[in-house]
């Protein structure tokens, strides 16, 4: 059986859940790229509370997995969805080809059953 190289992206951009969230899957990957608008502002331009959200995961990242990437994502001449997709693609563009696999959950969602998608990701590449 290979050895999974799984990475993970999150935006950081919602403090409400981010701690449940990220721990979910902290143990089963080598690094989380957190992609963050530098100046504080969500796809639509409004403020958003990034420094909250740099804080909390600061304070759980206790094995130096998190990887800061700043960028500018309230492009207002685009509409907020190409905003939302260039985000993630720079975070994807980020992490680059140095995994087999990249987890994204947005913040308010956790991974319920780690085990069960360790296999589901195993069979996948047996297959």
């Amino acid at each position: 059986m290979s050895v999974l190289r799984l990475k993970a992206y999150v935006l950081a951009a919602d403090p409400a859940w981010i701690e449940a969230s990220v721990l979910s899957y902290y143990d089963l990957v080598e690094e989380i790229v957190v992609s963050y608008d530098k100046d504080g502002r969500g796809w639509t331009g409004v403020p958003i509370p990034v420094e909250e959200c740099l804080r909390r995961l600061k304070a759980i990242d206790r094995d130096g997995k998190m990887r800061y990437v700043p960028g500018h994502y309230a492009r207002l001449d685009n509409h907020p969805m190409e905003n939302e997709t260039y985000q993630r693609q720079c975070a994807i563009d980020a992490i680059g080809e140095t995994c087999d696999w990249v987890l994204q959950l947005d913040t308010d969602e956790v991974l319920a059953t780690p085990d069960v998608f360790l296999d589901c990701l195993r069979q996948a590449e047996d297959a």
